[in-house]
C-alpha cells in the first residue's frame, strides 16, 4: 500500500469515533423540558442559575446547581442542586445524553430534563 492510501485509510478509519466519544459545550442557555424557564450553565463558574423565568421573576439568576464537577472522559458531572422542598442543596448527577439533551439523575433516576435552546450559543 503506497504512503497517500495508507494516510487516507487512517483518516477514513479515526473519522468514525463513537458517539459518546464527542464532546460538546454545555455552557449554554437550556430550556427546561417542563418548565417555561430557561436555564444558564456556567461552567467557569461551575453552576446553573435561572435565566427568563417566565412564571417567577423574582427567580432570574437564582443558582439551583453549584458545584459541578466533570467525571472524566463521561460527560457527566457531580453537582449540588437546590431542592425547595428540604431548602437546601442535594447531591446529583448530570449526564449528557448528546449535544441536545441534558439529564439530572438521583441514584439513576431522571429528576430533570434541559434541551439545548436554539435561540442561544453561547454565554457571553
Amino acid at each position: 500500500m503506497n504512503k497517500p492510501s495508507l494516510i487516507w485509510g487512517f483518516l477514513f478509519l479515526f473519522s468514525f469515533q463513537p458517539a459518546h466519544a464527542k464532546s460538546f459545550d454545555i455552557s449554554v442557555i437550556w430550556q427546561h423540558a417542563d418548565k417555561s424557564a430557561t436555564l444558564l450553565v456556567d461552567l467557569a463558574k461551575a453552576e446553573i442559575s435561572v435565566h427568563q423565568p417566565d412564571e417567577n421573576p423574582k427567580a432570574n439568576g437564582l443558582v439551583i446547581i453549584k458545584e459541578i464537577t466533570e467525571i472524566k472522559p463521561s460527560r457527566k458531572w457531580h453537582v449540588q442542586m437546590y431542592n425547595a422542598a428540604e431548602n437546601n442543596f442535594v447531591k446529583v448527577d448530570i449526564h449528557q445524553e448528546n449535544c441536545k439533551v441534558l439529564g439530572v439523575y438521583d441514584n439513576d433516576k431522571e429528576i430533570l430534563k434541559v434541551l439545548r435552546n436554539n435561540k442561544h450559543f453561547s454565554t457571553e
